[in-house]
Formats: structure tokens, sequence, C-alpha cells
């Protein structure tokens, strides 16, 4: 049987080689319990559920509590142009 420590480690591992990661240092892995902890941000839902999955496939893993948070910026050039509108009448 693995130690949590070595559990974690190989959640770490097993999102460092996920291709859908773009940013797996900014995930963090504990395991309280005997459920694998994933906190920190992710910057689409896809990353997050990417994670969770990533976090299921290592062996001995029996619950993953999903704790990402979704973290977007959005640009002046990509938002909708009802945004300059709807600002603009709020200061008002």
């Amino acid at each position: 049987m693995k130690t949590a420590d070595e559990i974690s480690d190989d959640v770490i591992s097993e999102l460092r080689c996920d291709p859908q990661m773009s940013d797996p240092e900014a995930i963090g892995v504990a395991m309280p319990d005997e459920t694998v902890a994933v906190t920190g941000h992710t910057s689409t839902y896809a990353e997050k559920l990417a994670a969770e999955r990533a976090a299921r496939r290592v062996y001995c893993v029996r619950a993953v509590a999903n704790d990402l948070k979704l973290r977007t910026t959005i640009s002046s050039a990509a938002r909708p142009v009802g945004w300059r509108v709807i600002s603009r009448a709020s200061r008002a």
C-alpha cells in the first residue's frame, strides 16, 4: 500500500505529463484522508476536468475532491460589444 505522500507525488507527476494541462504548477495536491484534493486554478473548464481525470488515473486514488477555481482573463478586444455599453451606463 502506498503512503499519502507517494500518492500525492504520483498525482503531481500525472498532472505534469497530461498534455491538456497548460500550467500544472498552478495546481496543488493534498491528501488529508483517503480523498485526493486538487486545488489551485486553471484557465479553462476543460483543464479543470482534465486535472480531475488525471488524478483518478493514479493507482490507489479512491476519490477526488476537485476544488480548482477558474481564472480567466478577457482582453478588451475579446469582450462583447455590449460590454462597453453596459460599463459606460453603470458609471452614469
